[in-house]
């Protein structure tokens, strides 16, 4: 069982599809995380605000769990996390969480910084498809995080890269769109790098800063080679259309059978229709970033999170009529409170 944990919480935190063996690893991994004796994960939970018993999702895992973890190996040494998984005494194990929380904070600024260095100075040219982003003083540790941002924001396989200064290489990360093969694309232009390596959707490289430049170039050109314009414009596959009333805790339970969702086994998508905004939206989160809302029929009323769309607050006035497309989830935090144990996510 404690094997069946690690690798539940590896199998996430890398993005690697969640089929087959890979989906029944993780499913019986999560059932058994929060009952965990490891020392080093109990701490690692309560930092992240996980209590003993509850359930757990992939999610929990992606964006709570796998992070604080890495925040070690980008932002100082990976080796406490080892320690903190093999030690037995349950204070060091709190202290080395204790650590690892605050160096994911700061992991979270540095990335911050960068995205918005990218966003306010660097904007894509409508011909391009694949992007490189370069500054020698972005820290390495953040720049997958942020490659993956850049993808969700201009919706084009993206490399991010900063400088080491010991060696004087320039080091990066790529992440990619459904529809682009990373790895098959970086394998054609394989003179340009000293190495790289990974796969479908995320990869690693190491080059030389004088062919930065060419890199740029070259990545383009594969992009635009292997991508159509319909490629580059955001999409969403939607399996079916409900009525906001059809979401209750039968619904909601046949769906998250389905569950864990990721990479390969997305959460179903559901579009709603002419749903009314009768309430402002309430901006939450660290940076006021994201939206709670609260949808209306003429029967029901849905409470809903609507994540990073504060951008689109002057769209969700009370008085609009919209169309939304939305996910269900499993809501730990709901059910202890007495409320259902799922919740709405606007896509």
């Amino acid at each position: 069982d404690s094997f069946l944990v690690m690798a539940a919480i590896a199998t996430v935190a890398d993005v690697v599809p969640l089929t087959g063996e890979n989906r029944t690893i993780v499913k019986r991994g999560l059932d058994r995380i929060t009952r965990t004796t490891n020392p080093g994960l109990k701490a690692l939970l309560s930092k992240a605000e996980i209590e003993p018993g509850a359930s757990i999702s992939a999610s929990d895992i992606g964006f709570r769990i796998a992070p604080r973890l890495n925040a070690a190996g980008r932002m100082d040494n990976a080796s406490d996390v080892v320690e903190m998984f093999m030690t037995q005494d349950r204070g060091r194990a709190l202290s080395i969480a204790t650590r690892l929380e605050g160096l994911n904070k700061e992991r979270q600024k540095a990335g911050d910084d960068v995205a918005n260095d990218i966003r306010n100075a660097i904007e894509p040219l409508p011909g391009q498809a694949g992007l490189v982003f370069y500054n020698p003083d972005w820290h390495r540790g953040v720049v997958g995080i942020v490659a993956s941002r850049m993808v969700e924001l201009y919706h084009r396989p993206t490399i991010v890269l900063g400088r080491d200064e010991r060696t004087g290489y320039v080091q990066g990360s790529g992440r990619s769109i459904p529809s682009f093969h990373l790895l098959d694309a970086l394998e054609s232009i394989a003179d340009v790098f000293v190495r790289f390596g990974g796969h479908r959707q995320a990869v690693g490289v190491t080059l030389e800063e004088s062919r930065v430049e060419e890199l740029r170039q070259r990545f383009n050109a594969a992009a635009l080679e292997r991508l159509s314009s319909e490629d580059l414009q955001p999409e969403l596959c939607i399996d079916a259309e409900l009525r906001l009333p059809e979401l209750d805790d039968k619904s909601a339970a046949e769906v998250l059978q389905l569950a864990p969702f990721g990479l390969g086994n997305p959460a179903p998508l559901f579009v709603v229709r002419n749903v009314e905004l009768r309430q402002p939206p309430e901006p939450f989160g660290r940076e006021a970033d994201h939206l709670r809302l609260r949808l209306y029929s003429e029967t029901s009323c849905q409470f809903a999170k609507a994540w990073r769309f504060a951008p689109r607050i002057a769209e969700l006035q009370p008085g609009r009529r919209v169309d939304v497309v939305l996910s269900l989830d499993a809501d730990a935090y709901g059910l202890k409170r007495g409320y259902a144990g799922w919740g709405v996510t606007v896509r």
